[in-house]
């Protein structure tokens, strides 16, 4: 019989097979097995590779492969553009290939499947994944409800046209969000909808749109979820948030003062927004004694001594034995800086009076101190000729 020695090219092909092929498959079997058979005891300690996570998530966000809508892939990209988010226990890889499995078990999750079985006593899978909503029904119902009110945020999914003719058809939104069997004249926008909820970045949107309100039935499990990432840009915590619609007393340092672009996210940008809402009361008073000041000056020089707008209103009426005074006729340069001035009393105040809706503690109270400093200042040349302080917001 031949041998080795007869072919040593051979003996040196298998010596190469024996000391180098044979461990790394030994390796991989062992691998597979724990994937394969995750009860048994020597498993507890194996890990998947990153390389293998990452492989699979992926397959599972792709455009080609897999689904990119899913909340899980929402969480990859915040993770992947927020540099302070890197040490996140939610931003592990595992984590999120978790959360990916968890809301759709496709192409992709194999190993998940299969290595974190009931009976797995692998730790590698309880690591914590996100109490994200479902991409299948659970989001797109959740966001189809809210959108029965038509808010921006909602285009973003669902076509303006379509969000229009649905809510012009309430009936037809709730069959849709509730997932029943549609009438054929309906089946066309059911179709339509769901194409544009798959190209759109759904747990973002649903996020936006429970920032706006979050007071609304359907952001419970948004704030589940946020509990876990307060901070996050998805949550109202993160500095990057759009401020909440909250029609009640609240503190904070993130609402709109008067304009989209005026949003105080931190405490230095906040305590400025203080101090310009203290002042723009403070101008306010300054405003009205100024008016007022202009007003006698008018009288004085044009229609003898200085009579108090108040006083005017609260006049005696004239009795039968006296002639009442003949009305003064129209002068253009005083009728038209008073309506002037009346206009910009009007609009300060008006502004004054919209910070003041924010329900912002901390900018009430600043409008409060702004309108006591300005009267204690100049109170006394306000109210020196007789006038009696108005008690509405202008």
């Amino acid at each position: 019989q031949e041998t080795l020695r007869d072919h040593p090219k051979m003996g040196r092909y298998v010596c190469v097979f024996i000391f180098l092929v044979l461990p790394s498959l030994c390796v991989g079997l062992s691998n597979d097995t724990c994937v394969l058979s995750p009860s048994t005891p020597d498993c507890t300690g194996y890990q998947l590779s990153l390389p293998e996570i990452q492989a699979n998530i992926g397959i599972l966000c792709s455009p080609g492969t897999g689904m990119p809508h899913m909340g899980g892939c929402t969480i990859k990209r915040i993770c992947d553009n927020t540099p302070s988010l890197a040490s996140d226990p939610f931003c592990n890889a595992f984590s999120i290939y978790k959360d990916l499995c968890l809301d759709m078990p496709m192409n992709g999750c194999q190993d998940f499947v299969s290595m974190c079985s009931n009976t797995s006593v692998i730790e590698q899978c309880k690591t914590r994944a996100l109490p994200l909503p479902g991409s299948g029904k659970v989001l797109p119902g959740l966001i189809t409800s809210i959108c029965q009110m038509s808010m921006p945020e909602c285009s973003q999914c669902i076509p303006q046209a379509l969000v229009q003719s649905l809510v012009a058809n309430p009936s037809a939104m709730q069959a849709l969000s509730r997932d029943r069997v549609l009438r054929s004249d309906l089946a066309s926008q059911a179709t339509q909808m769901a194409m544009s909820m798959l190209q759109c970045d759904m747990l973002q949107v649903y996020s936006d749109l429970c920032m706006s309100m979050p007071d609304m039935t359907e952001c419970s499990s948004w704030k589940v979820m946020c509990y876990d990432i307060p901070s996050w840009e998805l949550c109202p915590g993160s500095s990057q948030a759009e401020p909440q619609m909250r029609m009640y007393f609240h503190t904070g340092i993130l609402d709109y003062i008067l304009f989209k672009d005026w949003v105080p996210r931190s405490n230095w940008a906040y305590a400025l927004s203080f101090i310009a809402v203290f002042v723009a009361a403070l101008l306010h008073e300054f405003l009205r004694m100024m008016r007022k000041r202009v007003e006698d000056n008018w009288q004085r020089n044009n229609y003898g001594d200085p009579v108090s707008l108040a006083d005017e209103s609260e006049a005696p009426l004239m009795n039968s034995s006296r002639v009442p005074p003949s009305v003064p006729g129209f002068k253009p340069n005083i009728d038209i800086p008073r309506a002037l001035l009346h206009g910009l009393d009007v609009a300060w105040g008006l502004l004054v009076m919209l910070v003041a809706m924010t329900y912002n503690v901390g900018l009430f109270i600043a409008i409060i101190l702004g309108a006591v400093v300005g009267v204690l200042v100049l109170g006394r040349f306000l109210y020196s000729s007789g006038y009696k302080p108005k008690t509405s917001c202008h």
